[in-house]
């Protein structure tokens, strides 16, 4: 029995009928075709050639098992049918979901920048809110400071008061007996004053019976007897005066405590009613606050209402860039101009035709074979006036498709033919809409040529430009991205300042440290951060553009750093070639100077560097003819070629 075998010659696999043998392994003993292992060898082959041997899924890769697959659909001829419909499904299918990724990437974009605008602003009223809500804190508390200490007044105020009424108390209790006593005293004085009158005649008497020699003795007796029980009388009853009135105070001192209780009374009763007002005032400052957050609630709500239905202003300086007039003659004619007034003023600029490429139509160039296959039309072309935005856009849009078609395809496509064709496609082959974009395009390109990528996209329509070298600046971006996302496992979005420095270390080996240092400062720079600082950095903010297609100071600076290389590196090749002292250049001439200037290139980017100096396809390198040194010159800057060591 014969069966087909897979041979690789020239660089191209070839099917030969070959007898179908069995080969056995140790391990298994089932019978492997000659034919399947021939294709697994190639694939193998294909795959470590492409440096696609990992599991991770890739256009290299899927190309190489696609054709792997069409092999084996050619070997089966029976089933060559349905395996050819079966492949061509999944291939529409494939392409389809990338349209649709294609389609989605610039809602993506526009969906990041919107979300981080409201974030941003928020965030700004979240600040202002926080900054009120700390400062009505702060009142909060101080208010709650004063209350607190008025409380302790009030406290040792009724604590005094209390202990002054029980002073006040006793006083008085002591007082109204020193009165009482007093009464008694006076009694008792009154008593004393009577009986020392009683004694004093008594005296008399005596002194009168002893000086009378015939007094009565008994009468002498009995009045000292008297005499004698008046003084103990008299002694008992100064004891006791002595007993009762020895705490007694003087009515000067009892008046002056009494004034000084009453002023106190006075000051605790002031006290209290501070304390109450304080209190009024307290609870109306509780209500302030209160209708304060429900304010705050109703502004956010409104601001949030009007972040997602207002429109903002716009931004009509720049309108000149859409009208054939001076940016300051612009400027100045709408200074302290209403917007209904700088509207009319449009109106009558595009109404008199000086809008967009300087009129309302184009003229067509005719189809002759000179003309580019996306611009061959007679008669005349609307034009769009595009803006920038839109033509940005457009071009993301070409780029991609591009990219897409020449995968496809397995091979580049003319960039003049693919717009063409990706107009046609865009507009349902309607030849009015293909000529109106296509010629609006190109009147936008000349428009705006000042901005880089717009200059690049108009180099490569004339021809003195390759696209590769734009894959190349993009092929730069996309490594420094995914090797700060290694630097990122969380996926959080956010690295640090020296883990973003040790990612340009790796994505880039070969730059310089101040080169690194100066990609750090520019990142450092547009995230708004300062060196040195300790703040995690939102790195994919670094990767975004504006509406207009223009990135910010890294990407801008790393693109400058990666063309100064480039141009190094083209001079170092042309003064390779120039030291053989010869006007033409040939393919082993510039392939010996390539592997001088660039030892580290391998063979698949030989391959590449010599099919972009030539401009020719692969199959054509060994039969190319020799180019002049200025056409070399003029080609390398912006072919693709680049150093790989």
């Amino acid at each position: 029995m014969t069966h087909a075998r897979v041979q690789l010659k020239h660089g191209r696999l070839t099917l030969v009928k070959v007898c179908l043998t069995q080969v056995y392994s140790p391990e298994n003993r089932t019978p492997k075709p000659k034919f399947l292992s021939g294709l697994e060898a190639y694939a193998k082959r294909e795959l470590y050639i492409l440096k696609c041997e990992g599991e991770e899924p890739s256009e290299l890769r899927l190309q190489a098992f696609r054709e792997v697959f069409e092999y084996l659909i050619d070997d089966f001829k029976t089933y060559k049918p349905l395996l050819s419909q079966i492949k061509n499904e999944y291939e529409k299918n494939l392409s389809s979901l990338r349209q649709q990724i294609r389609e989605l990437e610039p809602l993506k974009s526009m969906l990041v920048t919107v979300s981080e605008k409201c974030e941003q602003k928020i965030q700004e009223i979240r600040e202002a809110e926080q900054h009120e809500i700390k400062e009505l804190l702060q009142n909060r508390m101080e208010l709650l400071d004063v209350i607190d200490r008025h409380r302790e007044n009030e406290v040792s105020l009724n604590t005094q008061i209390a202990r002054l009424q029980e002073e006040l108390a006793s006083e008085y209790k002591r007082y109204r007996n020193e009165h009482e006593m007093r009464k008694m005293l006076l009694a008792e004085i009154n008593e004393l004053r009577s009986q020392n009158a009683d004694q004093k005649k008594v005296a008399t008497e005596v002194v009168a019976a002893e000086e009378d020699p015939d007094g009565d003795p008994v009468t002498l007796k009995i009045a000292l007897k008297c005499a004698r029980n008046d003084l103990t009388r008299c002694l008992d009853d100064l004891n006791v005066m002595k007993a009762d009135y020895n705490d007694v105070v003087p009515r000067r001192d009892y008046e002056i405590l009494l004034k000084k209780h009453e002023g106190m009374e006075n000051e605790s009763r002031g006290l209290r009613q501070e304390f109450a007002k304080l209190h009024m005032e307290h609870k109306t400052l509780l209500q302030v606050h209160e209708e304060v957050l429900v304010n705050r609630d109703e502004i956010y709500t409104e601001v949030t209402q009007l972040k997602r239905s207002a429109t903002p202003r716009p931004s009509w300086t720049n309108c000149h860039d859409y009208l054939a007039v001076d940016e300051d003659k612009w400027t100045t004619s709408i200074k302290d101009k209403s917007s209904k007034d700088i509207l009319a003023m449009l109106m009558q600029h595009f109404a008199a035709g000086e809008g967009g490429g300087g009129g309302a139509n184009f003229t067509g160039k005719g189809t002759g074979a000179d003309v580019p296959k996306y611009l061959r039309y007679e008669g005349p072309v609307k034009n769009r006036n595009m803006s920038k935005t839109e033509l940005s856009n457009l071009m993301k849009e070409i780029w991609a498709a591009k990219a897409k078609s020449d995968g496809e395809r397995g091979s580049k496509q003319a960039i003049s033919e693919f717009l063409y064709d990706f107009f046609m496609n865009k507009f349902h082959e309607v030849p009015e809409f293909v000529s109106e974009w296509a010629y609006s395009m190109y009147d936008s390109l000349e428009k705006f040529k000042e901005e880089d990528n717009v200059l690049f996209l108009q180099a490569v329509l004339d021809g003195t430009a390759n696209e590769e070298f734009y894959y190349h600046h993009m092929e730069v971006i996309r490594n420094l991205m995914l090797t700060l996302q290694t630097f990122d496992p969380d996926s959080t979005g956010t690295i640090s300042a020296a883990g973003f420095s040790q990612a340009l270390a790796q994505a880039y080996p070969h730059k310089k440290p101040t080169q690194s240092k100066e990609l750090l400062n520019a990142c450092l720079q547009e995230l708004g951060e300062t060196e040195g600082t300790k703040a995690l950095l939102k790195y994919m903010d670094v990767f975004t553009e504006d509406e207009e297609g223009r990135t910010g100071p890294f990407l801008n600076l790393l693109r400058r750093q990666e063309n100064e290389e480039i141009n190094a590196y083209v001079k170092d090749v042309i003064d390779q070639v120039k030291s053989n002292k010869t006007n033409e250049v040939g393919m082993m001439l510039l392939r010996e100077a390539f592997m001088m200037v660039d030892p580290a290139i391998n063979q698949e980017q030989m391959q590449k560097h010599l099919r972009l100096a030539f401009r020719c396809f692969p199959e054509e390198l060994d039969d190319v003819e020799p180019i002049p040194l200025e056409t070399l010159l003029k080609n390398l800057p912006k072919s693709g070629v680049h150093r790989c060591g």
